[in-house]
């Protein structure tokens, strides 16, 4: 008990009532302290912090603000001190900072881990293709990334965490340094957890580590290793998400890198066993339509051989026409009936292959044995004859026609694809050209006609040559457009019957949904056709390609109005000219030649249908035949000096795309290469019309459909041309679509008929130049370089597409990458079974 001293008056002492008071002020000013200790911690709390502290109070774990806050009550209590109070203030913002970096370190090595596993597995499927040196690269390179990305991810998210705490506390922190070091071990932890599950847990000592020695250099009081752990308590449950994340996410990964390496050897074993795949009865897109039609001549001439009891299938008015007595060898009046008969026709036709001489030579000796025994057979010899034949021909005759009509279909398919007849004079078109231009252009010579358009040599007043091309007289005369297309739908109406015995064999329309069908083909190709009598928007597409052009030689455009379009001269001869071999042969051109050319032409194929352009939209030459492809012949000895022998002309009929869906549609094509049926699928209902199908339901069933006929572990497509590969699945898809009656949108089939002629109609022209040479046609079209030259260009369009949408084309990437790690094993063996690649 104090003693109290009275003064004489009986009070207490002065200096003792003093000395109390200073006691009681130094109780309230300690009090104080504390709580702005406290505050201070608050401030420094991140926005994961803040998260946690929530989360602690919610479910009574870790230290919270409510358990600080009860701290200093039990100190005002006076039942704990003042130095105890300040160390739990302490820990409650170690444990506040620890939270923020274990979330931060855990994000960082989860990416580490995710780029490290993703490098392993993309080293071991190239593996498949390149050599060890790419292998060793592509470890490192991913090291690497892996670091960065985790650098990446460290300073992001302390940067997002940083937004929780006081403006003061962030603007005075500098944490870009440390947040570099921690990421950067964050990231080699990552990839050294991907090297072998025993190593996971030096990752995850790695990471600790890192946070002790961050720890330690912002508060030197830490004295050792122990009290950083015993701190580690206070978070122990974001602590051990965090390492359970981490060793999930390792442990995943090595479980996903062992399959891809038993996909890999199983797909080795496939290709030994792989049975084939041949394209059967499948026709083109434009084919099949034909066909309905009756236009189509396959079914009355098959490699080379002639079968006249077909001739009812095709349309009567076309077959009079081939076959109109006292015609046989008259061409340019058979074309000019053609033309005048529907566009369809001419159109067609130049997709067909041309004849080879072989072939052509051997059509024409059994019509010549087929008309001598149908003579003796008139004549009484009922046994030169089959009496099925004899009436069929009889018939033919009887109605005023010869079957020698049939041995003009070479010289037909030939001419129609570049030298149609004219539908003017020269003084007729040169008075056309004066009544627009008066005397700044003189006509000299017809050089080629066309289907839509007709092209004349001219010189300007410098005497500069110029190529001048005018719409056909009887598209400006009347609507032919119109017309030609009313005829082709009454034809559909016709053939959709079988109302009588006659119909019954021209009946090629047997379903409801085929006419629907087949109508809306109809609609897209008329309107592209009539879109190309419009030579002023050609020319626009023209200039459009011009800029793009790589690999081949533009047009160069000079002017244009809505029916002439005026050009520079384009050296060279068209690729289905009859002319082409004997030029060939003048140049003094070798097997090895055949080969670099063979290569340029898959150059320029493949960047009209994948290469990107650098502004403006993605123009490519929808209507690519023979006949519109030149070829400066003797350019092609400097091929290898960087010579561009080829020049593509006539751009009325092009396919027009912005640069993301040209993005999609590359990366859609190496569907093909992998078998991604399911992104195959989707790119065929793309803009589709469905009709009563569900959309997801379709690209599930036309994905199922691929994978059991087309794109499995065991099956190879048989053809002798990579390339040839996108007609088929094409043709496969078009089949099945017909069958649910859903219409591919009109880009979609414009697009596939340019692929065909591209890969069928031209490749067929090359081959036939190989023939008539002499050269070993599998030496010559080499399906290996093709290939080649197929993986290059679309590798060179992708690095291009990441330059223009980096966005765009990493989610491209990755939707492929995703599905060759979760389908490795399909996805190798269709490269191996259709490309020899592994």
């Amino acid at each position: 008990m104090n003693n109290i001293t009275l003064n004489t008056n009986g009070n207490v002492s002065t200096d003792i009532l003093q000395e109390k008071n200073n006691k009681s002020c130094s109780h309230s000013y300690n009090f104080q302290d504390i709580k702005d200790e406290f505050t201070s911690a608050k401030k420094k709390r991140g926005a994961f912090a803040k998260f946690y502290d929530n989360i602690n109070e919610m479910f009574s774990i870790g230290i919270s603000e409510t358990n600080v806050s009860d701290k200093i009550k039990d100190l005002e209590k006076g039942k704990i001190t003042k130095e105890e109070a300040k160390q739990y203030i302490d820990r409650y913002e170690k444990a506040n900072n620890n939270s923020s970096e274990i979330t931060a370190d855990t994000f960082a090595a989860l990416t580490g881990i995710g780029i490290s596993m993703f490098a392993k597995k993309a080293k071991n499927i190239a593996g498949v293709f390149t050599g060890e040196k790419y292998k060793t690269k592509m470890l490192i390179a991913g090291a690497l990334a892996s670091i960065a990305g985790a650098i990446a991810v460290k300073s992001g998210i302390k940067a997002i965490d940083s937004f929780g705490k006081d403006k003061e506390v962030r603007e005075q922190e500098k944490t870009a340094k440390t947040n570099i070091i921690t990421g950067a071990a964050d990231g080699i932890s990552g990839v050294l957890s991907t090297i072998t599950p025993v190593l996971i847990p030096a990752g995850i000592a790695i990471n600790a580590f890192t946070r002790y020695v961050t720890e330690k250099n912002d508060d030197s009081s830490l004295p050792s290793i122990s009290d950083f752990i015993e701190r580690q308590k206070d978070t122990i449950g974001i602590g051990l998400i965090g390492t359970a994340a981490v060793v999930g996410a390792a442990a995943k990964g090595h479980i996903n890198l062992s399959k891809v390496k038993a996909a890999i050897k199983n797909a080795k074993i496939n290709t030994k066993h792989a049975v084939s795949y041949k394209e059967q009865a499948q026709l083109t897109e434009f084919q099949q339509l034909a066909r309905d039609i009756g236009y189509d001549l396959s079914v009355i001439v098959k490699d080379g051989k002639f079968d006249p009891l077909a001739i009812p299938k095709l349309d009567k008015d076309f077959i009079k026409i081939l076959l109109e007595k006292g015609q046989t060898g008259k061409i340019t009046e058979k074309l000019e009936k053609i033309e005048k008969e529907n566009i369809f026709l001419p159109k067609y036709l130049q997709t067909v292959i041309d004849i080879p001489e072989t072939k052509q030579d051997e059509l024409v000796k059994q019509i010549d044995r087929l008309m001598a025994n149908y003579e003796k057979r008139k004549q009484g010899n009922w046994d030169a004859l089959e009496s099925k034949l004899y009436y069929a021909l009889r018939e033919l005759e009887q109605e005023g026609m010869d079957i020698n009509g049939v041995k003009d279909l070479q010289a037909i398919i030939k001419n129609i694809k570049s030298n149609c007849p004219a539908s003017r004079t020269i003084d007729e078109a040169k008075a056309m050209i004066a009544k627009e231009y008066k005397d700044e252009y003189e006509i000299t010579r017809l050089l080629g006609v066309g289907s839509i358009a007709e092209s004349y040599l001219a010189k300007n007043k410098k005497g500069d040559e110029v190529v001048i091309k005018l719409v056909k007289q009887h598209f400006l005369d009347t609507d032919k457009i119109a017309a030609d297309k009313n005829k082709i739908l009454q034809k559909i109406e016709e053939r959709s019957k079988c109302d009588t015995w006659k119909n019954w064999a021209r009946q090629t329309i047997d379903t409801e949904k085929r006419k629907e069908y087949d109508i809306s083909q109809i609609d897209n190709m008329y309107e592209v056709w009539g879109n190309e009598i419009n030579l002023a928007e050609e020319a626009l597409s023209a200039s459009q390609i011009g800029k793009q052009a790589q690999n081949f030689s533009p047009v160069g455009v000079i002017d244009s109005k809505k029916s002439i379009f005026i050009m520079e001269k384009a050296k060279g001869v068209q690729l289905d000219s009859s002319k082409f071999a004997a030029e060939w042969k003048k140049a003094g051109l070798t097997e090895a030649d055949f080969k670099n050319f063979v290569e340029n032409y898959v150059k320029v194929y493949c960047e009209q249908l994948f290469s990107l352009p650098k502004d403006g939209l993605k123009v490519v030459q929808s209507d690519p035949h023979g006949g519109n492809i030149l070829v400066d012949i003797p350019q092609i000895k400097n091929l290898k000096s960087g010579s561009k022998p080829i020049t593509i002309i006539d751009y009325g009929n092009t396919t027009k795309t912005d640069k993301n869906e040209a993005i999609k549609n590359l990366f859609n094509h190496v569907d093909y290469l992998i078998g991604n049926t399911d992104g195959i699928a989707r790119a065929m209902i793309e803009g589709a019309k469905l009709g009563n199908n569900n959309k997801e339901q379709v690209i599930k069933e036309l994905s199922d459909a691929l994978k059991e006929k087309i794109f499995n572990c065991d099956t190879k497509i048989d053809v002798e041309n990579p390339v040839k590969i996108f007609s088929i699945v094409n043709s496969f898809c078009s089949k099945f679509l017909l069958e649910k009656n859903i219409i591919p949108n009109a880009t979609l089939i414009n697009q596939m008929k340019a692929e065909e002629t591209y890969i069928i109609s031209n490749l067929g022209c090359l081959s036939n130049l190989a023939v008539e040479c002499g050269y070993d046609i599998e030496k010559a079209v080499d399906r290996d370089l093709i290939l080649k030259q197929l993986v290059n260009e679309m590798a060179k369009a992708a690095q291009d597409a990441g330059k223009l949408n980096p966005s765009l084309t990493a989610r491209e990437i990755y939707r492929r990458y995703n599905y060759f790690v979760n389908n490795t094993e399909t996805a190798l063996s269709c490269l191996g079974n259709n490309f020899d690649i592994i």
